[in-house]
């Protein structure tokens, strides 16, 4: 440490530092004196006559967001040693000029980060009780109280000014969620509570809701994500996650598309998904549902089930895939197929599974790999009949009816050129029966392990 403090007693004692020191201490009193005196002007000749300069704050204010905005009225007051004001009967107008939101008191705390922005900067901006009507026409233009969204992302003002402001809440809101499109009734959410956190590029926000008691519990929404421009998706990532303690599926069907049939079904979820660079990345859903009919296929009969739960997850990369389970159990409500000639439903005990197939781009080979906790053969065979199989494997199952059980599976394959180049199989097989087909004499009752590569 001496001897570097020696090393800066020439830089020290060179006349041009004292100099740039003193210019450096008068900066710091100038800017000190500056702001006491800024916050002086506000507290004893701006705030107290704030109602004075009501129209310039509706311009900047207007500026800011990209939308004619008038205030009835505004009162100031300090919240430490930010301006706090509170504004009554703000009308915010759609590009024609029609008044198009409405709301009885916006609260707002200034920051003192707007003088270096040269522009409106929030520490707070809370909204109470509003009510919020989105609908969507048939040709599928989107309107927020009748102010037409710009599905392109060109004019992106207002999102911007959103993701400028240190915190925003929304407390007690009403949403009104109309689709001619769909020619659906209107979809009311009460007790909507928002929360929007800016730090940097950082985003956090939560939302709950709660829909009407037909259609499902309060909605819980929570997300985490970085990026910049609300026009340029493509480049945020974060996570996002979901839970719902009780929801009408078959119902939500009016206002949402399912990839599925879901004729009837109810349950909870709670879900967490991620994205990364603007895409889908992954996703993990723990799932609790009863008295679930789902299609997976057109050309396949629905299965009824009487209730399903366990964790499910999956993640897609441009390489390949990977599916995973833990804990996951069944029991079908109305069997048909096997099960229905036996006289007993399908069931499948909770069970852990993991799939991992990669196919790298170029024509490398492609590799999978499997593994399972347990298996109930006969449960899965019957199972075939509902599931979107090749011809090949289902005609397998059903023409060998296997039954049994095996555990602690693994499997591994590389495939190239279309043809397999290798293979290992590991297992433990207990009560192993296959019906006898044509050249094949079945088997019943074997125990055991295998190990084949």
């Amino acid at each position: 440490l001496y001897h570097r403090l020696h090393l800066l007693l020439p830089v020290l004692a060179h006349p041009l530092t004292g100099r740039i020191w003193r210019i450096a201490v008068r900066v710091f009193w100038l800017l000190y004196f500056g702001f006491v005196l800024l916050i002086l002007a506000l507290r004893y000749l701006l705030l107290p006559n704030i109602e004075n300069y009501r129209s310039e704050i509706e311009h900047q204010v207007s500026r800011a967001i990209g939308l004619s905005v008038s205030i009835g009225r505004i009162d100031a007051s300090w919240a430490g040693i930010n301006p706090d004001l509170m504004l009554s009967d703000v009308v915010i107008a759609d590009s024609d000029g029609r008044p198009a939101l409405a709301f009885t008191r916006v609260h707002g705390i200034l920051s003192w980060s707007s003088i270096a922005h040269l522009g409106l900067r929030l520490r707070l901006l809370q909204v109470d009780e509003p009510t919020l009507h989105l609908r969507r026409d048939r040709d599928g233009s989107f309107y927020v109280a009748g102010i037409a969204i710009d599905r392109a992302g060109g004019d992106s003002d207002v999102g911007d000014w959103v993701l400028a402001q240190q915190e925003i809440r929304v407390q007690g809101a009403t949403v009104v969620w109309e689709d001619t499109q769909r020619q659906a009734p209107p979809l009311i959410l009460e007790a909507v509570n928002f929360s929007l956190a800016n730090h940097g590029h950082r985003h956090r926000f939560g939302l709950t809701a709660l829909p009407p008691s037909a259609l499902a519990a309060r909605i819980d929404l929570r997300g985490d994500f970085r990026g910049k421009d609300l026009g340029r998706t493509e480049s945020w990532s974060g996570q996002a996650f979901v839970k719902v303690d009780y929801a009408d599926l078959a119902v939500w069907q009016t206002w949402l598309d399912y990839p599925i049939a879901l004729p009837h079904g109810r349950g909870a979820v709670r879900a967490w998904a991620g994205f990364a660079k603007g895409k889908f990345q992954d996703l993990t859903a723990d799932l609790s549902l009863d008295d679930v009919s789902l299609r997976l296929a057109e050309d396949l009969p629905a299965l009824q089930l009487r209730n399903f739960s366990g964790r499910v997850g999956g993640r897609i990369s441009a390489e390949g895939l990977s599916v995973n389970g833990s804990q996951v159990a069944l029991l079908t409500h109305l069997p048909e197929s096997e099960a229905a000639r036996s006289g007993r439903p399908i069931r499948v005990e909770p069970t852990d599974f993991h799939l991992d197939w990669q196919h790298p781009p170029g024509g490398a080979a492609q590799r999978g790999h499997f593994t399972a906790s347990k298996l109930e053969l006969g449960a899965l065979a019957s199972l075939a009949a509902y599931l979107p199989l090749d011809t090949g494997p289902r005609q397998a199952l059903q023409d060998f009816a296997p039954r049994g059980q095996i555990s602690q599976l693994q499997v591994a394959w590389v495939r190239d050129g279309g043809r397999l180049q290798s293979y290992s199989l590991k297992t433990r097989f207990d009560e192993l029966a296959l019906q006898a087909i044509d050249s094949f004499p079945g088997a019943s009752g074997l125990s055991g392990t295998l190990d084949a590569s």
